[in-house]
């Protein structure tokens, strides 16, 4: 589980008492502009005036941005979220010709500060709907998340930055037949019918080398995001142990019990070779073994030996780590595959490690966000920890574990790729790929920022499991969340984007002073109205 991430991230904002209020009747009609108007009203009541190049927010003058000459609102029947409403969408034109529309921060329902951003002229229409198509047809466009216009002509892509004059033509791919904005992304096919995505949105060629003569393509070879891909049924419904598992006084049967009160069919927990951890674990898929129902181990070795218990070292090489970690893994699939287990998860959050992404505030979008040096050292660990479970269980299916927006980490691993953007390195295969996503800090699976911001909300989103689905064409696992809100979206994407399994983080451990995610406290006692509700799903939506 991500544990620190909040604290780094938002502990020095002040955050204001006010919360977002219902969409206000009131507001302005969609398109208002000032002038002529004399003001906007926008959804949540504020009144929005402009005097002498300076924006006023209830009377209030807004010296952060100057000379400003129309204001315009769009969007008045704007994305109400899982988080609170937006106060829709407010765009200033400024005496240079530029555009800047405001984008509203926000931590666990309330209201942080805006910030203004540069976009396209409004009455382009803002961002395209999800799933446009350009095939070269004169005067159609793209305009992404960040306010990028994309167009098509005679079989290249041209880009347009809000701040740039003139379109700059993509000098990597010729031969384009179709454009795709998909996701949260810009895809394309070519006359091979070959499709190819471009993580982050961004035609900046990666340099090998830091040496423009050794600048390789964005584009990453995919398969076509619109394609729906269904999964295996029945261990939709998971649950975390993890952390939580083994401690007194849960017996195994415990464990099945409320398991199966809530309606799980598989349960995540810890697992080394260690006989401390892993008799226990044994006892527990015997258990569940009987029971009909399954443990999901996730095998949570770190990047890093320990020295006499208790100093932390980095493995020396990637070799000693791929050596270390097959043995180990080796003997926990030997133990735990006469009991029905036949999936591990290879790892959790490793790339969250100091040592392989020095700063965490870095959502891991960019190849940059990872320590070259130690990269190798984590991918011997992964390699290491998937050999060892196929040197023993040949067909068992092993998937790799990612955080926040990790899509540079898992295309780097997939290519046999370097942070640096060498390549030629051991390409990782994984049989699902799983990930963590936290509702309540702002984590939004369907829209994750891409951005460098560690205001994660802020930065322009994609959607991780068509990502996934397209560049990897596994089962997509979401092995810890905690947004109840989400469960539904979660469930209704599971047969178009191939999400087999969500386990929610956690069974036990809600105490008054923290840890607060338990859906149980720790003597049991359910934690409501989360309890009810999780169950009360699980009845209604059958796992199919």
């Amino acid at each position: 589980m991500l544990t620190s991430k909040s604290t780094s991230t938002f502990i020095n904002k002040t955050i204001s008492t006010s919360t977002f209020t219902n969409v206000c009747s009131g507001a302005s009609p969609d398109n208002t502009i000032v002038p002529p108007a004399s003001a906007i009203y926008d959804n949540v009541g504020n009144v929005w005036t402009l005097n002498s190049g300076y924006i006023y927010i209830n009377g209030i003058k807004r010296t952060e941005t100057s000379n400003v000459v129309e204001l315009y609102w769009h969007n008045h029947t704007n994305y109400v979220g899982n988080y609170g409403s937006q106060p829709g969408e407010i765009t200033q034109k400024n005496n240079q010709g530029q555009y800047f529309k405001s984008i509203t921060s926000r931590y666990f329902n309330e209201y942080i500060k805006d910030y203004w951003i540069p976009c396209v002229d409004p009455s382009l229409g803002g961002t395209s709907a999800d799933g446009t198509t350009l095939i070269g047809t004169a005067g159609t466009y793209i305009i992404d998340k960040a306010c990028n216009t994309w167009t098509l002509s005679n079989g290249y892509i041209y880009r347009k930055k809000p701040t740039d004059t003139f379109a700059i033509k993509d000098p990597f791919m010729s031969n384009v037949s179709l454009l795709l904005w998909y996701g949260g992304l810009v895809y394309h096919r070519n006359t091979n019918e070959q499709y190819y995505v471009l993580p982050n949105n961004d035609l900046r060629p990666q340099l090998i080398t830091q040496h423009p003569i050794n600048a390789i393509s964005p584009w990453l070879p995919c398969t076509d995001p619109r394609i729906p891909k269904a999964t295996n049924a029945g261990s939709f419904y998971g649950m975390n142990g993890h952390g939580g598992y083994p401690i007194p006084p849960f017996s195994p049967a415990t464990v099945v019990s409320l398991l199966k009160e809530l309606g799980c069919t598989i349960y995540r927990t810890n697992v080394w070779a260690d006989p401390i951890m892993l008799t226990p674990v044994v006892n527990l898929a015997k258990e569940f073994q009987s029971a009909g129902l399954k443990i999901f181990p996730v095998l949570d070795y770190p990047a890093y030996s320990f020295n006499n218990g208790t100093t932390k070292i980095l493995y020396p090489d990637e070799e000693t780590a791929y050596r270390t970690l097959k043995a180990d893994a080796a003997a926990v699939a030997t133990a735990l595959m006469p009991y029905g287990i036949d999936t591990y998860e290879c790892g959790n959050e490793l790339t969250l490690e100091s040592a392989i992404r020095p700063d965490r505030n870095k959502l891991g979008a960019h190849p940059t966000d990872f320590n070259n040096t130690n990269w190798p050292i984590m991918r011997g660990v992964m390699r290491g920890l998937i050999d060892g479970i196929r040197s023993v269980q040949p067909e068992a299916r092993c998937g790799l574990n990612f955080i926040l927006t990790d899509i540079a980490a898992a295309d780097m691993l997939w290519d046999g790729k370097q942070p640096d953007g060498t390549s030629g390195y051991p390409q990782v295969r994984w049989n699902f790929t799983s990930w963590h996503t936290y509702g309540p800090y702002g984590h939004d699976i369907f829209n994750r920022g891409i951005g460098d911001s560690p205001d994660w909300e802020l930065s322009p989103g994609i959607n991780i499991p068509v990502y996934s689905k397209a560049r990897y064409g596994v089962p997509f696992f979401i092995t810890e969340w905690n947004a109840q809100e989400q469960f539904s979206e979660f469930y209704n994407d599971r047969k178009n984007n191939a999400i087999e399994s969500t386990m929610l983080y956690e069974l036990t451990g809600r105490d008054t002073n923290g840890p607060w995610w338990g859906i149980l406290y720790g003597n049991l006692t359910k934690y409501q109205p989360m309890y009810d509700a999780f169950q009360n799903f699980t009845k209604t939506h059958p796992d199919i």
